[in-house]
């Protein structure tokens, strides 16, 4: 009999996201796993299914919830998907996270990862490296 274990789930991960990512590719849509539960005789995965936009990002809530909410905190609707480099690394704007309060930006590092950045950081560099942006919408930053 297996256990089921963490290692095991770690194990079996990247098999299913190879598959899904088929599947996904013949609906076009982006399949992935998200987290995971397990226990001796059972496990699961949550699956995240995603549609792709016209110029290729994968719109996902956060990836939805950056293009409605960036206006409000004087960042570019259109900086999503773009990067910045800080710190010898580069990093993709992803999304926004509607639950944190300090740090709601969400970027991918291109060494590997995720981070979460103050909009005010973003907005200080993008606008270093991509040029000003100026921001037609209601100015309510309300980050430190």
């Amino acid at each position: 009999m297996v256990d089921i274990s963490r290692q095991f789930m770690q194990d079996i991960r990247e098999p299913i996201n190879e598959a899904l990512k088929k599947v996904g590719e013949d609906h076009g849509i982006v399949i992935e796993l998200g987290h995971g539960r397990y226990g001796g005789t059972s496990g699961s995965f949550k699956l995240e299914l995603s549609t792709v936009g016209e110029d290729g990002i994968v719109i996902t809530k956060e990836a939805e919830a950056f293009s409605q909410l960036a206006d409000m905190y004087l960042l570019d609707p259109n900086w999503l998907g773009k990067s910045f480099s800080f710190d010898g690394d580069t990093f993709t704007i992803v999304g926004w996270k509607t639950r944190a309060r300090k740090r709601p930006v969400l970027c991918d590092k291109a060494s590997g990862g995720r981070s979460v950045w103050t909009a005010t950081s973003v907005k200080n560099l993008m606008e270093n490296e991509h040029g000003k942006y100026v921001s037609e919408g209601t100015s309510l930053v309300m980050d430190s």
